[in-house]
Formats: structure tokens, C-alpha cells, sequence
């Protein structure tokens, strides 16, 4: 029975020791798994996209996103899948929109990069790209306007926008619709503390520069385009930027078009046609931005 009871308290102090090692947080309390929302077939689709993404290392990033993009080809095409209250991390590998789609190709190269494995790792992507400094604090913290997106992920190294080198000329952009339609979003609908939210980070925005190359001289730049770019469409919405984008990629024709999730194909295709007879096509369409993967 001694040398029981001494093995019991031996084990007992181990145990105190180890528990006074683990991280401890504000409040006495330890870390929290991160809230997230996804279905059981998202993890399925990024246990078998991730690898073929891990082995695309040889190639440059440019290569390396429309390489990506090319394995979500059929993807249907999912419009609101992010307007679920309350506002968590939420995302989806098997149906997205135009703009979650590039984030998502994104997203799997910075998984890559960074030996990640699992959803979790993916996740904590996803969020770094979408939150403003990759926070999540409400649905002013999610970065609403694609100028935005773009403008993180190029303070991160991530991308370069490169339209004023190509031939852009300079924008006068304003970023105000949010806030003076709030009752087009219902989480703004009645939350004047939200609205003022998003208003603060549109004012942010509009100190910025800005470029485009107008759809009338946009032949004359596309040879500069490369596999890979970015390609955002701006509009002439009235305090919009950005109304559609996707990724370059040249055709079997060697012509430039783009891969993209289409929301009149309702799925994610290769376009049809070069990007800019897709853009004469579109009349609120003005012009476009180009990015480049670094």
C-alpha cells in the first residue's frame, strides 16, 4: 500500500506540472477551437484537391492558381452562401460564386505553401484572406467590397495588382453603396452601428488609388495578360467596384479567356469567347483590373 500510495502522488504532481505548462488565454481561460461552418463533403473535396495542389510546387504561383482553378471545373455555382447569421467562418469546396472561387484557389496554394493538412488548416486561410486582419468580429469585419480583398492580400505578398503597368488609367472610384442601401443587406437593415461600420471601412477605401483599362482600349493590353492573373470587372454601378471576377487562363486556341463561376452557366466553366469580347458583352461592366499571383 506504500509504495502504491507514492506512485499515486508521484502521478498526481506529474499532472499538476503538466497542466500548469498548457497555454493559458485572458481570462484564465485556454483556446478556443475555431467556430466554423462547412458540410462533411467539403473535407472530402480538400483531402483530394489539396495533394494534386501540393505536387503543382514547380510551378510559379500565376501557373500554379490556373492549374487550380482547372480542378473545380463543374463546380455549381452557389449565390448567398455566406448570408447565415450568426456570422462565422463559413465556406464550401463543392458550390460557390465568382468571388469565392478565386478566394478558394487562393486559399489552397496558402495551404500548400504552409505544409497544411487538414480543414482547419485550410480554414485558417480562408479567414486570413476574407476578415479584416483576419479577424472575425461581426459582419462589418467581413471584407465586403473585392477592392478591399485584393488591397489584404497585397499588403500580405500575396498578390500585386499590376493594371495601372499594363495601360490602366487612373479611377475615380467611391465606395458608398453598402451604406446607403443598407436595407439590401439584412444584417445592415436596422443596425445603424453596423452600417457606420461599413462606412468607416468604405472611407478607408476610397483613400486609396485606383486603375482600370476602359473596355474600349482593352485589346491593346490583354497580350500582358498572363495564365493566372486575376481578372476583376469593374461597373458603373454607383459606389460599386467590382462586379465579377475570375482567372486567366489562355485557351486551347491560344486566345486569353478566364475560368470562372458563372452564374448564368451555374457552375464553375472555362468562358466561352476572349475576356474581352466577354466584356463588350456586359453593358454595366466598364472595364477591368488585373492581379497577379506573386
Amino acid at each position: 500500500m506504500m509504495n502504491n500510495s507514492r506512485f499515486m502522488i508521484r502521478i498526481l504532481s506529474a499532472l499538476m506540472l503538466l497542466a500548469a505548462t498548457v497555454p493559458a488565454f485572458a481570462g484564465g481561460q485556454t483556446a478556443k477551437k475555431e467556430q466554423m461552418r462547412h458540410k462533411p463533403e467539403d473535407a472530402a473535396k480538400l483531402a483530394e484537391v489539396l495533394p494534386k495542389v501540393k505536387a503543382m510546387d514547380g510551378l510559379d504561383h500565376g501557373e500554379r492558381l490556373a492549374s487550380t482553378a482547372r480542378l473545380f471545373l463543374g463546380t455549381p455555382y452557389v449565390a448567398g452562401s455566406l448570408e447565415i447569421e450568426p456570422e462565422i467562418l463559413t465556406f464550401s469546396l463543392t458550390g460557390t460564386d465568382c468571388i469565392l472561387f478565386v478566394e478558394m484557389c487562393v486559399a489552397l496554394g496558402l495551404t500548400a505553401d504552409e505544409g497544411g493538412n487538414s480543414i482547419e488548416d485550410y480554414a485558417a486561410q480562408v479567414r486570413r484572406l476574407r476578415y479584416r486582419d483576419g479577424k472575425v468580429d461581426g459582419y462589418a469585419s467581413r471584407i465586403h467590397y473585392t477592392s478591399e480583398w485584393l488591397a489584404q492580400a497585397e499588403a500580405r505578398g500575396i498578390v500585386q495588382e499590376i493594371t495601372g503597368e499594363i495601360g490602366g488609367i487612373p479611377l475615380d472610384q467611391k465606395f458608398n453603396f453598402m451604406s446607403t442601401h443598407p436595407q439590401q443587406y439584412k444584417q445592415l437593415n436596422d443596425s445603424p452601428s453596423e452600417t457606420a461600420r461599413i462606412r468607416k471601412a468604405e472611407k478607408a477605401l476610397e483613400a486609396r488609388n485606383y486603375y482600370y483599362i476602359p473596355k474600349n482600349v482593352l485589346a491593346s493590353a490583354l497580350d500582358k495578360v498572363q495564365d493566372g492573373d486575376i481578372v476583376c470587372f469593374t461597373c458603373g454601378i454607383p459606389g460599386l467596384d467590382i462586379a465579377h471576377l475570375g482567372i486567366a487562363v489562355h485557351g486551347k486556341d491560344g486566345r486569353l479567356t478566364f475560368i470562372h463561376a458563372s452564374s448564368t452557366g451555374k457552375k464553375v466553366i472555362i468562358q466561352n469567347g476572349t475576356i474581352d469580347s466577354y466584356l463588350s458583352g456586359i453593358k454595366r461592366f466598364t472595364g477591368l483590373r488585373v492581379v497577379r499571383p506573386l
